[in-house]
């Protein structure tokens, strides 16, 4: 039998599109329909997450998708609805200020609640409050001692029973040393750090008293960052801060805790972590986020990165084996965050 010949295949060939056109043209309502879905989709991408500029169009389209993301979290499946019940959450509400008085009270409280928590067997205590400044229970005992320790001409010495009946009476209210205390005996605490963001944030505060709060935190940046192409390290690293920069998620700021509670934070599972996130748009906050990158050089390469107040209390959690946690990076962002053998996650290239 002979074989075919070339003018049969090309035959055959232009038979084939041939058929391929009519089937086409069969389902052209559905082509176009499926087309004309596809190209919406792929611009409203682009305005979305793409477009540097805005636009009216972009802000209507990125209000749409904050729309469906609200849809799409509300109908989420029913096991992602209710929160891990071996979390507890500690409010102050009004109830507290009634029982407790006016905001801020004394840090005593908070060593009581400590030291409750430690007793029912809490595995780690996580504040998202930033003790920042001194609690002023005992500042009108330490003005009385100063102003009476305060050499006086023409006057008598104060009796040096009354000055230590001072010293007694400040150190029986001296609410930080005893918060300090236990967190010592805690264990595994972490307190909250808060990272500024808009100028309204940065009012009243100095450029001494940021770069003081930025030595304070700079011992607990976290988690280790390496690279997934060490040879373009530099350059991955660039491009992770300035995909941070796009989103508005570079703080100009921080806000550190007192030296007295952070230098009482023992063992690896004790840190700290910021607990404020940029909202959308439209004032919510969506998503969590779970690094920041800060520093007050000029230079982002020099900048590091730093945990949510979540992401190291769910390493506290972990255990032991969590505590060697990694940040993975490459060209597209962020890829991995890993809690030693115990777990990973693998949230979008800005960490969220």
């Amino acid at each position: 039998m002979a074989a075919p010949s070339e003018g049969f295949w090309q035959r055959r060939g232009w038979f084939g599109l041939y058929e391929l056109l009519q089937s086409w043209w069969r389902h052209r309502i559905s082509f176009l329909l499926s087309l004309s879905i596809t190209l919406v989709a792929l611009t409203s991408y682009y305005l979305v997450f793409l477009q540097e500029t805005r636009t009216p169009l972009s802000e209507l389209a990125q209000r749409l998708e904050l729309a469906t993301l609200d849809t799409r979290f509300r109908y989420r499946p029913a096991r992602f609805a209710h929160p891990d019940p071996r979390i507890a959450i500690v409010d102050i509400d009004q109830k507290t200020q009634e029982v407790l008085g006016r905001w801020p009270f004394s840090r005593t409280y908070f060593a009581q609640l400590l030291d409750a928590l430690h007793a029912d067997g809490a595995a780690a205590a996580a504040f998202d409050i930033t003790f920042s400044k001194p609690d002023q229970i005992a500042s009108p005992l330490r003005s009385l001692r100063a102003s009476l320790e305060a050499p006086r001409q023409n006057s008598e010495p104060v009796d040096a029973r009354v000055i230590g009946e001072i010293n007694r009476l400040v150190a029986e209210y001296d609410a930080d040393a005893k918060f300090a205390a236990a967190i010592r005996r805690f264990g595994p605490v972490i307190l909250g750090n808060y990272f500024l963001f808009t100028p309204a944030d940065l009012q009243g505060l100095s450029d001494a008293t940021l770069d003081s709060y930025a030595n304070q935190i700079s011992f607990f940046a976290f988690p280790p960052a390496h690279p997934m192409r060490p040879e373009s390290e530099k350059q991955d690293k660039l491009h992770l801060m300035e995909d941070f920069a796009a989103a508005g998620l570079l703080p100009r700021g921080a806000e550190a805790n007192l030296d007295t509670l952070t230098s009482a934070m023992q063992g690896d599972s004790s840190w700290t972590g910021f607990f404020n996130f940029p909202p959308d748009n439209d004032g919510v906050v969506r998503r969590a986020t779970l690094v920041l990158p800060y520093g007050r050089s000029q230079n982002p390469e020099q900048w590091d990165l730093y945990s949510s107040l979540g992401l190291v209390a769910a390493r506290a959690l972990l255990g032991q084996e969590a505590q060697d946690t990694n940040l993975f990076y490459g060209p597209t962002g962020i890829w991995k965050i890993s809690f030693g053998s115990k777990a990973a996650i693998y949230p979008d290239g800005r960490g969220q």
